[in-house]
């Protein structure tokens, strides 16, 4: 199945593909970034792989919540999460590692 890419902005663009790590499978969302000297669509640091096996729940779920009133919504004050003692969870893997 071929990739998908949805381009939000001229800069800025989210490629959705279905992937294999390692044999299992994934649905890869990846943030891509270009520029005005590089038109290629390159890969931003931002992304994540579902497994497949998850991925028609959580796909609910985000349709779910893309509809939902503004008020339902939760504000999230970003420079206050940077200035916190709390850091977002990070689990760094070596290769090969399970």
């Amino acid at each position: 199945m071929p990739r998908k890419t949805i381009e939000i902005t001229d800069n800025k663009a989210v490629r959705i593909e279905p992937v294999k790590i390692s044999g299992k499978r994934y649905i890869s969302v990846r943030q891509l970034y270009r520029t005005t000297k590089n038109p290629n669509w390159m890969h931003g640091r931002q992304g994540i792989n579902i497994d497949a096996d998850d991925a028609p729940r959580i796909a609910k779920i985000i349709e779910r919540y893309a509809t939902l009133d503004e008020s339902e919504y939760t504000d999230v004050d970003l420079d206050a999460e940077k200035d916190g003692d709390e850091k977002p969870a990070r689990t760094v893997r070596k290769r090969g590692d399970k």
